[in-house]
């Protein structure tokens, strides 16, 4: 919810296709921190677990904020 207005700002300098596409990267990345990744080595951390669930947050604000008005249309 903290990030919403910060996309929302960044929507009105940038592509909305660039935020959307920045989006997605960190939604694929944010799911590596999911459970013990074994393509990067990690552990399974309780902490990774919690910073992979706050960066998905934040990745699928920068999904929905800029195609929101395009869905209400």
């Amino acid at each position: 919810a903290i990030m919403a207005p910060v996309a929302g700002l960044l929507c009105k300098y940038v592509n909305k296709r660039i935020i959307t596409f920045v989006g997605y990267i960190f939604l694929s990345v944010s799911l590596l921190f999911f459970g013990p990744s074994e393509l990067l080595g990690f552990p399974d951390s309780i902490g990774l677990l919690i910073f992979g669930i706050s960066f998905l947050g934040m990745s699928v604000i920068f999904i929905f904020v800029p195609l929101l008005p395009e869905m209400i249309e």
